[in-house]
């Protein structure tokens, strides 16, 4: 494998990268002042239901959350909010807007110091579609967080990676799922490091909370149905004659099965094992060779196995393979099989959103296109174990002849 991950920067293909970096970073500036200057969220009331308005509600919570009222959200999302939110909601609103929008502009930045500025671009035109999303809610934190322990991760510093993916899974679970990705990358210290401050966050928050709080984060406290947006949920709606109901904040629909529940979680489990061997067996014998972009197809095909096998898949999660596709995009292109299916996972989400919108998902296009979606996410997790699988077979055939 090539240790240069950066790519092709100069000439005509490195004209066309800055202009996808001034588009991405353009209709990115329209996207904010669209959502914090238009006429449509001026008021309070016009708020009501936006994610800032339920994060006012944990905000003006009297007690402690999870304790004395159910929170969905883990302790990092809570601080954040306690943190950004105030008496005047749109002004909150505009904050959040605003912080979010240099957030996704520092992932971008990283992204084309330590990789390139095919990277940076790639990543800008790739996370279009869902960019409203982001900019509403703490997805794009949690992928900051991510993409700097992925940088420390190969930079081998053990520490700062512990510390980074500790303090993403506080804002959101993801980046715990780095920690198998260290372990087959044989980094070791990387891997105890994060253990150990995920831990220690841990044990501090049920503490606190008691250790009903992980629970309620869970289970969106407690909600019964399953997320339209999921995999039984779009199937469901595409074969069934349930209708999506406003639970928890979340459009869901039927009802879920305790044993569908613990399949999932069990599937999910034994993928991530067969991509964590996977990659394991495709580990670079060459130091100077860089491991990154077996790291970051490992990690697309477990977040993609994650989503895939969970009760709630909100859009706003799809954001979270953008930076390592972004990564991957740079030595694979973007016809790959491992990078293409999540791009057109991403893509379909943002235009089922933008067409028919949450409380419409459960009619029969939309479900169609959920289901789509989500074949195409089953498909990026045999594609990332399959290049893996090919990596391996390529260095013991070398390996013999040699």
């Amino acid at each position: 494998m090539s240790s240069d991950i950066q790519g092709h920067e100069s000439g005509p293909t490195g004209q066309i990268e800055r202009a996808a970096i001034a588009v991405g970073v353009l209709l990115r500036a329209v996207a904010v002042l669209v959502l914090a200057a238009g006429p449509w969220t001026n008021t309070d009331s016009e708020l009501a239901g936006w994610d800032i308005d339920r994060f006012s509600q944990i905000d003006q919570i009297s007690g402690r959350p999870w304790v004395d009222v159910p929170v969905e959200y883990p302790p990092g999302s809570v601080v954040l909010i306690k943190s950004l939110v105030s008496s005047e909601l749109v002004r909150s609103h505009r904050l959040l807007v605003g912080l979010s929008f240099i957030v996704d502009l520092g992932i971008a930045a990283l992204l084309g110091k330590h990789f390139g500025r095919r990277a940076a671009a790639a990543y800008l035109l790739v996370g279009l579609p869902l960019i409203p999303m982001g900019l509403l809610r703490f997805d794009l934190w949690m992928a900051l967080t991510a993409l700097w322990a992925l940088i420390a991760l190969r930079n081998q510093r053990p520490t700062s990676f512990g510390m980074s993916v500790a303090a993403g899974a506080a804002i959101k679970i993801m980046p715990m799922l780095m920690i198998p990705v260290a372990l087959a990358a044989g980094r070791l210290r990387a891997a105890a490091a994060s253990s150990i401050w995920g831990a220690t966050l841990f044990v501090c928050w049920v503490s606190y909370a008691g250790l009903d709080a992980p629970g309620q984060v869970l289970s969106l406290r407690g909600a019964t149905g399953w997320h339209v947006e999921s995999l039984p949920g779009s199937l469901v709606a595409l074969f069934g004659n349930a209708d999506a109901q406003l639970e928890a904040d979340a459009f869901r629909i039927g009802t879920m099965s305790s044993m569908l529940v613990l399949l999932g979680r069990s599937l999910f489990v034994a993928v991530l094992a067969a991509i964590a061997t996977a990659r394991y067996r495709a580990q670079e014998n060459e130091p100077e060779c860089d491991e990154t972009l077996p790291n970051v197809v490992a990690l697309n095909g477990i977040i993609a196995a994650l989503l895939i096998t969970a009760p709630l898949l909100s859009p706003q999660f799809m954001l979270w393979f953008t930076p390592f596709v972004a990564i991957a995009i740079t030595q694979l292109g973007w016809r790959s099989p491992v990078t293409a299916p999540i791009i057109a996972a991403i893509a379909i989400t943002g235009f089922t959103l933008a067409v028919f919108g949450p409380p419409n998902l459960a009619a029969t296009a939309p479900a169609t296109l959920l289901v789509l979606r989500n074949i195409l996410l089953i498909f990026s997790i045999y594609a990332s174990w399959s290049w893996l699988h090919a990596m391996s077979i390529t260095r013991d055939q070398t390996s013999a002849e040699d």
